[in-house]
């Protein structure tokens, strides 16, 4: 868990080196197969979301959770590019042919 957290925040870390202060804010948006209070998954990667908003201030994120595997997937990720995320984290294994579509 904890390497998932330290790949994350070194991933925005990149990201936020290459911003200037002067640009717009860095927006961070994830998309969870199960509640964030699940204790688990994806407890997990809300923690690390939480954590990126509070070492790095430049930093703004989005959620949402209990987003089932198939078409409302599209759908939220749509959403998300439409409102102009720099970055969309798609949780879950049963996400990822919609990701790589929607990229």
């Amino acid at each position: 868990m904890k390497k998932i957290i330290i790949l994350l925040l070194s991933f925005i870390l990149l990201l936020t080196f290459n911003c200037k202060q002067d640009q717009k804010q860095f927006k961070a948006a994830f998309i969870y197969v199960g509640s964030a209070a699940d204790g688990g998954w994806t407890m997990a990667h809300d923690n690390a979301r939480k954590q990126l908003e509070k070492e790095f201030p430049g930093i703004k994120t989005d959620y949402i959770e209990n987003v089932p595997e198939g078409a409302e997937t599209e759908r939220v990720i749509t959403n998300f590019a439409q409102k102009k995320y720099d970055v969309i984290f798609t949780t879950s294994f049963g996400f990822m042919d919609i990701t790589i579509n929607a990229a």
